[in-house]
């Protein structure tokens, strides 16, 4: 008979691969502009395994009901060309990891590095005044996966930090 694992050291594996997962995402988002099946697989399976031995049942069905409902959003949004499909899986995966009492401090800090992000690119491409205007009229050409596995980022390795 298989026992359940420590919940503690479950935890903390959960959230390492949550950090390295979210590394591989912002990096295939950024070098290759894609978001990989593989990796967004790879996250479902860490909440797969967070939903067996470590949530209540009201998170699990709240983590599929909001992944479902963002999908449905999603793909409307897509439809007019305004959003990528690996974001979308991305933004599905992700909501489905920020339990209920973490959800409002995951949408601050997904827009923080939103924010950080697009002004990190402004300063380091040296985009003109008139060109941001070119630039924000085709939302699709911005990598949104990096704020996205940002957002994982950071609470992986706050969680890390904490333990």
């Amino acid at each position: 008979m298989i026992g359940l694992p420590d919940p503690t050291l479950l935890s903390l594996g959960l959230a390492l691969a949550v950090a390295l997962i979210s590394t591989w995402i912002i990096w295939t988002d950024i070098s290759a502009r894609r978001i990989s099946n593989a990796a967004v697989a790879a996250l479902a399976a860490v909440w797969l395994i967070a939903a067996l031995f470590l949530l209540p049942w009201f998170e699990v069905l709240r983590g599929l009901g909001l992944a479902i409902a963002v999908f449905v959003v999603g793909v409307l949004i897509y439809q007019k060309a305004r959003i990528g499909g690996g974001d979308i899986k991305l933004l599905c995966a992700t909501l489905a990891l920020v339990p209920s009492a973490q959800f409002w401090n995951a949408v601050w800090v997904f827009y923080g590095l939103l924010v950080l992000h697009v002004v990190i690119s402004l300063i380091v491409s040296g985009i003109a005044l008139k060109s941001i205007r070119k630039s924000w009229q085709n939302v699709r050409q911005y990598p949104l996966g990096v704020p996205l596995a940002g957002v994982l980022l950071v609470g992986a390795l706050r969680y890390l930090a904490s333990a």
